[in-house]
């Protein structure tokens, strides 16, 4: 089925075995050609595995209008400053502060810290995936996990990070 499937793909991606991942995906956009949750994955597979020009050409592919946009403009910006081109980082970046700040962006924070994470600029990424955290964005849940966030993984903000996201507040909840 493909929920499977998709956590297949992810348990692929967090164990940086791409070539599987994408395998998978694949697969899966054969049967459904459109099928976002699949195409994004790819996105951020190749991304990850360094095929950036490839991974921008499957970022725009995603539609608008979907909760895949939001990650398709965290996904050109990622790619595009890989590829030595960060005025389109910022292109993405503003786009992404115009639907967020009409409501229209689903996980403002995350999609912010992976932006400042690619463009190297850690603080203002702390700063936002604290404030993902606290305001419990859904996205952050797999952070120790996501290969994305691996470089980090011993630095101590981090670490504190994970520690909060886990923590719960004061009724444990």
């Amino acid at each position: 089925s493909l929920p499977i499937r998709l956590r297949l793909v992810r348990v692929y991606y967090c164990r940086e075995e791409f070539d599987k991942a994408l395998e998978i995906c694949n697969a899966i956009l054969e049967e459904h050609p459109l099928f976002f949750p699949a195409m994004g994955s790819k996105a951020w597979i190749l991304a990850l595995s360094g095929q950036y020009q490839h991974a921008v050409e499957v970022f725009r592919e995603l539609p608008e209008g979907t909760m895949a946009h939001d990650y398709k403009f965290s996904g050109l910006a990622f790619a595009s400053v890989h590829m030595g081109n960060p005025e389109e980082a910022l292109n993405c970046l503003q786009k992404l502060r115009e639907r967020a700040e009409v409501g229209d962006l689903t996980a403002p924070d995350y999609h912010f810290a992976l932006i400042y994470h690619a463009m190297g600029k850690e603080e203002e990424m702390f700063r936002h995936m604290t404030s993902g955290i606290v305001n419990r964005d859904f996205n952050f849940l797999f952070v120790k996990s996501d290969p994305m966030w691996k470089k980090y993984h011993s630095e101590a903000r981090f670490i504190k990070l994970v520690k909060d996201l886990f923590a719960g507040d004061q009724e444990g909840q």
